[in-house]
């Protein structure tokens, strides 16, 4: 069966590994982005997810595995939805929703075939980009939903797995600037004055 793509709202992609895998946890990569959106967009989006979610836990419970459970068993378990609404420092809400996107990088088919996975990134005419992604871009992302089983949880809810993102804004840089200190320390006087001075300019040093 095809899976149906969507399309997210616009909003702000935070943490995205888009260029390459993440490998932290899993050796063979992941891809994922958290995508934080505000305001009616936000709203919609949510209740679509959750409305997915239930339908995914619904069809677990009427399957052969959910049969088995007693009404007490099922009453432990619980809807899982990849989103998270966002609070200030007084967990007031913020209007704002982080929804998650993850793909795995290596998927094994049906006939034994690992496919390697890459993400597609678009520009604002969609047109193929190269560029590295940061914190603070924005843009939109392009995925389906997968029910996703969690039994050690004891939860059942999906996953959106994503193809492509379409990026409308890109952040530049991913660590940000420091202000300049005006008369500190810089590399190219330091050199200077080793070359007035002779000094070698080569000595390592102690970190």
């Amino acid at each position: 069966m095809a899976k149906t793509f969507k399309l997210s709202p616009f909003g702000t992609f935070e943490h995205p590994w888009v260029n390459k895998p993440d490998t932290k946890f899993n050796s063979e990569g992941v891809f994922k982005t958290g995508h934080i959106v505000g305001g009616p967009e936000a709203i919609a989006h949510k209740e679509l997810i959750d409305a997915e979610a239930q339908a995914a836990f619904d069809r677990f419970m009427e399957s052969d595995e959910g049969k088995k459970l007693t009404p007490k068993q099922r009453k432990e378990w619980s809807v899982y939805v990849p989103y998270e609404e966002e609070t200030d420092d007084n967990d007031n809400p913020t209007g704002y929703i982080k929804f998650d996107y993850k793909q795995n990088s290596k998927i094994k088919l049906k006939s034994g075939e690992v496919k390697d996975i890459k993400i597609g990134i678009k520009d604002s005419k969609s047109k193929d980009m190269h560029a590295p992604v940061w914190s603070g871009s924005e843009g939109r992302v392009m995925f389906s939903f997968r029910d996703i089983p969690m039994k050690s949880l004891k939860q059942v809810g999906v996953r959106m797995d994503f193809a492509a993102i379409q990026v409308t804004k890109l952040k530049q840089g991913g660590a940000g600037e420091f202000g300049e200190v005006e008369g500190g320390y810089t590399e190219e006087d330091q050199e200077h004055a080793n070359r007035e001075n002779g000094a070698d300019t080569d000595q390592g040093g102690d970190y």
